[in-house]
C-alpha cells in the first residue's frame, strides 16, 4: 500500500503530465473531481473544498484558480477508505 506522501507525489506527476499550466481554471477542476462549477462555488463560500487563489478582475468579477498540487492534496486527503480495501484483522 502506498503512503499518503508517494500516493500524493504520483497523482502531483500524473496531473502535472496531463495538464501544462501550474493553476487550472474552475473548469478544468470541475472535470477533475466530477462535480459542477456550481458545488466549486459553493465549497468556496463553505470553505470545504480544495484552496484556490481569487484574483480581482474589475469591482464584481473574480478569476479564480487552482494551484495543481492543492487538487491533489485534496483528492489524496478526501479518499475514503472501504473495507473491502483494509487488511484482513
Amino acid at each position: 500500500m502506498l503512503t499518503q506522501s508517494k500516493r500524493l507525489a504520483l497523482y502531483c506527476d500524473i496531473l502535472y503530465k496531463s495538464h501544462t499550466a501550474i493553476v487550472l481554471s474552475t473548469e478544468q477542476v470541475s472535470c477533475l473531481l466530477n462535480t459542477s462549477t456550481v458545488t466549486l462555488g459553493r465549497w468556496r463560500r463553505d470553505g470545504i473544498g480544495p484552496i484556490y487563489k481569487q484574483d480581482q478582475d474589475g469591482p464584481s468579477n473574480a478569476t479564480v484558480t487552482y494551484p495543481i498540487d492543492t487538487i491533489a492534496e485534496f483528492v489524496i486527503s478526501n479518499n475514503v477508505i472501504t473495507t473491502m480495501e483494509l487488511p484482513n484483522a
